[in-house]
């Protein structure tokens, strides 16, 4: 799901029958990385600390990256 609202949002698949649910849908999915990097840093497994907040901070930030971004 995630990723056909990027590809939507960047304009390469198309978007469907409500495009302003793909503007929503990359802040949604932003707000959850963030919320999944809280969940990784409070864990008590090194791999989720050190690794997983990496991954998901990227990710939070590559959504908000692409939710301000202009829409084709």
């Amino acid at each position: 799901m995630a990723d056909w609202v990027v590809l939507a949002r960047a304009g390469v698949v198309a978007p469907g029958p409500e495009p302003i649910a793909i503007r929503a849908g990359t802040w949604v999915f932003a707000g959850f990385f963030f919320l999944n990097a809280v969940g990784n840093v409070t864990s008590q497994s090194r791999v989720e600390r050190y690794v997983m907040t990496l991954v998901v901070l990227f990710l939070g930030v590559n959504f908000i990256m692409v939710a301000l971004s202009a829409a084709r």
